[in-house]
């Protein structure tokens, strides 16, 4: 039985730690969605959102959609979703209890 292909999905600096250990695991990360690189600080320079650097630092694929909400996303990202399976899910209010 061969790998999974994973799409990972997250933006900010916490989700740097698990992207690294899928990549370090025996599976396949395929690619990449994070946010768009948004200004940061004083000089609201644009700034790569941690997740972006780390992909690019493991010459992943990588996808920055304004949104992933609904169909728009699905629309407007017919290559990621033609070529991968995406799967996702959120944590909420009432997951992070249980």
């Amino acid at each position: 039985m061969s790998g999974l292909r994973i799409v990972f999905m997250g933006t900010p600096d916490f989700a740097v730690p698990p992207l690294e250990a899928l990549l370090a695991g025996p599976d396949t990360v395929a690619a990449v969605i994070c946010q768009p690189d948004r200004p940061r600080g004083r000089g609201k320079k644009l700034e790569a959102p941690p997740v972006k650097r780390a992909a690019l630092a493991a010459g992943l694929p990588l996808f920055q959609p304004e949104s992933v909400r609904g169909a728009d996303f699905l629309r407007k990202n017919r290559h990621i979703t033609k070529k991968y399976r995406l799967k996702t899910f959120k944590i909420t209010p009432e997951t992070r209890a249980n």
